[in-house]
């Protein structure tokens, strides 16, 4: 058996191997970040941590609120407590950070020599402490560069190796993005986990939507050492199954791998996978079924068959019913028909704001759905939905652009220039000021390297693209009356 290591301070210890907080036994619950700030604190008491450290070592490659770790601060001192002096074990030092005010033991128990020994804590690089593997079930994306042999020989050594310091990098932040871990790098491609760090329901959806977005923005990566004007592609496999996580930790950072059958089929799947592909096993598929379009490809893997992800399917609450038959609208009626009299009220020239709120299963995405469905189907009206998701904290104005996008007719999968025609198209049809393009566009994502943007304050760019988005609505709304849903989960 491998050594334990504990830090100790007052009546608490941390145990490492469990990533658990005790206190005279009984353990105190904390949430994975929470842990790890505890963590990072006790093996660097001998010094302040600025915010930033730790920012960057919570959340690496990832852009946070320094709210966020100001939380986790407080979460963490409503746990610890105070001192028996009165004063709080973690300590504020204004402008520069946190600091754990105690003194920390570490303690390392070898089960072989029976015995344990203990010190103060040592202020030099503690060596990785690895966790027991835990069984999850998580979701495996596995991505190679196509023909990796033949580019390094087609590009040279060098511009290879700068393509794929870049091709990394844009990984990182698309995998960030969506909350999973890499937990592998290799020289040609990539392993991420979905699911190991922090679990959500729709693991198998980010993965897969993280996956879109990385072949999307490979498309960007040039090739200037390439005479033949060749492009660079990836091959991704993703599968959804029973992965053994360990979790590693050390005063910089915490890193996350995993063995299983998961692992193997996402490997499995990338290498079936032609240049530029998404291959997917059928597990995943039924968990991404009506948020992402799949063809079947004939192939199978481990018995199942494979899938290709296409892309994102953003469809209107009004015509969700159209993929799957519902059955008989029952036990609603007085809802419905308060619901009409506001529409009623709004057609009136009257404005009205409701919420619709239910534990999850109390049927609030039918009641909208039968109420988008009788609006459309009398006079005309203008119906724009946008959605709030859980993995949609990352994206500024999420629920604002899906809004813009449906008003203008695009979808995010459509080509740039396809949308820059549509956001014109909607400013001329609406009368809009001229500038009103560029901070629409904006919004959605799509910004021309020749504007003069960047000359701005991130404040006047977020008012001026407020006061298009208003002029937007309300022009729109005096033409036809205007119904917007945003959709929560």
């Amino acid at each position: 058996m491998s050594q334990k290591h504990f830090y100790e301070f007052g009546p608490f210890r941390i145990d490492v191997a469990l990533t658990r907080l005790q206190r005279a036994g009984e353990v105190i619950p904390l949430s994975p970040k929470c842990f790890d700030l505890l963590l990072l604190l006790a093996r660097n008491t001998d010094r302040v941590m600025a915010k930033g450290e730790l920012m960057e070592t919570l959340w690496p490659n990832t852009f946070v609120e320094e709210a966020n770790l100001t939380q986790h601060v407080y979460t963490l001192r409503k746990a610890l407590g105070d001192q028996p002096t009165g004063q709080p074990y973690i300590d504020t030092v204004p402008r520069r950070g946190y600091r754990l005010a105690a003194e920390v033991r570490k303690v390392t128990i070898d089960p072989l020599a029976g015995g344990a020994s203990a010190g103060a804590h040592s202020t030099g690089p503690p060596r990785p402490a690895a966790v027991e593997g835990e069984r999850k079930r998580v979701t495996v994306v596995h991505g190679h560069i196509a023909n990796a042999a033949d580019a390094i020989e087609r590009l040279g050594p060098e511009a290879m190796l700068d393509l794929t310091g870049r091709l990394l990098t844009l990984v990182s932040e698309a995998i960030a993005r969506y909350e999973g871990v890499i937990s592998h790098r290799f020289a040609d491609g990539f392993e991420a986990i979905f699911g190991a760090a922090i679990v959500h329901e729709d693991d198998a959806r980010r993965a897969t939507l993280a996956a879109l977005e990385i072949q999307k923005r490979v498309q960007s990566l040039s090739t200037p050492a390439a005479s033949d004007g060749e492009t660079f592609a990836l091959q991704i496999g993703i599968s959804t199954g029973s992965l053994i996580v360990t979790r590693m930790s050390t005063a910089t950072a915490v890193e996350y791998s995993g063995i299983g059958d998961a692992a193997k089929e996402a490997d499995l799947l990338q290498q079936l996978a032609e240049p530029g592909a998404i291959l997917i096993g059928d597990a995943t598929r039924r968990a991404i079924e009506g948020h992402v379009e799949t063809h079947p490809t004939g192939m199978t893997a481990a018995g199942a068959p494979v899938f290709r992800a296409v892309r994102r399917v953003r469809g209107p609450i009004h015509g969700a019913g159209a993929a799957r038959k519902l059955s008989r609208f029952v036990g609603r009626g007085s809802e419905l028909a308060a619901l009409a009299e506001l529409a009623t009220q709004a057609r009136c020239g009257r404005g009205q704001v409701v919420d619709v709120i239910g534990e999850p299963g109390m049927g609030k995405s039918r009641l909208v759905h039968e109420l988008c469905r009788a609006l459309t189907a009398g006079a005309p009206i203008l119906l724009l939905e946008g959605r709030c998701v859980s993995y949609g904290s990352l994206i500024p104005y999420l629920p604002l652009a899906d809004l813009v996008r449906t008003h203008c007719g695009v979808t995010e999968s459509d080509p740039p220039d396809a949308i820059r025609d549509a956001v014109a198209r909607t400013v001329r049809e609406t009368d809009l000021p001229a500038d009103a393009g560029t901070w629409l566009l904006r919004l959605i994502g799509i910004v021309d390297a020749e504007s003069a943007l960047d000359a701005l304050s991130p404040e006047a760019i977020k008012v001026r693209t407020f006061d298009a988005l208003r002029t937007l609505f309300l022009k729109a709304s005096t033409r036809t009356p205007l119904v917007v849903v945003v959709v929560c989960g």
